[in-house]
């Protein structure tokens, strides 16, 4: 799996916990990130028997690894890289074969006032309706549409999403993808294609 959104800094470990985080901590350095060049036919290559390719869409930093339209808070916007590194990994995946399937954290965004999980910087209300509308569905419509066919969501951290809303999520996926697999992480009790 690529995984997204960490920033990397001299002297600081891989992964801060959370709560230890300073306050606009990534946001505030997303412009020292730096992508190393990848060779994506060569490093699937190598990854010969493979059948689908995972990859972090957006994790819980709230970060996206595409061009999002939902929020300048991606790679092409917010660093000196400025180039859709999903686009780049789909279009080696379709050439090659391979399905090309995305990680999605559809509830815990430390990034977002509306998000969950980020009581250090956001007070405690919510209004997690209007974070599901104006950036979770935009953002899946933007991985569901600019991609090719997508392989599978794998949708995580569901936390206090509503059956209505995780509902609303799958009939998303349903109408713009509809041979998508859909994770067991989608949450509310919604049923999903995997457990």
């Amino acid at each position: 799996m690529l995984e997204s959104g960490e920033i990397l800094l001299p002297g600081m470990p891989p992964w801060l916990p959370f709560e230890q985080t300073p306050d606009g901590f990534d946001q505030e350095h997303a412009h020292m990130f730096i992508a190393l060049p990848i060779d994506w036919s060569e490093a699937l290559h190598s990854s010969s028997g493979i059948f689908a390719r995972a990859t972090a869409g957006v994790t819980a930093d709230g970060f996206a690894m595409f061009k999002s339209y939902a929020t300048k808070y991606n790679i092409v916007d917010a660093t000196p890289y400025g180039k859709d590194v999903i686009k780049a990994l789909s279009d080696e995946c379709h050439k090659q074969g391979i399905k090309m399937c995305f990680y999605y954290s559809q509830s815990r965004d430390w990034n977002e006032p509306n998000g969950l999980d980020n009581d250090w910087d956001f007070p405690k209300e919510r209004d997690f309706q209007k974070y599901l509308d104006e950036k979770v569905k935009p953002q899946l419509t933007e991985l569901l549409t600019n991609y090719g066919e997508v392989g599978m969501i794998w949708f995580d951290t569901p936390i206090t999403i509503s059956k209505e809303q995780a509902q609303s999520l799958k009939d998303l996926v349903r109408k713009l993808q509809p041979a998508c697999i859909i994770s067991g992480r989608l949450g509310g009790g919604v049923e999903t294609d995997l457990l």
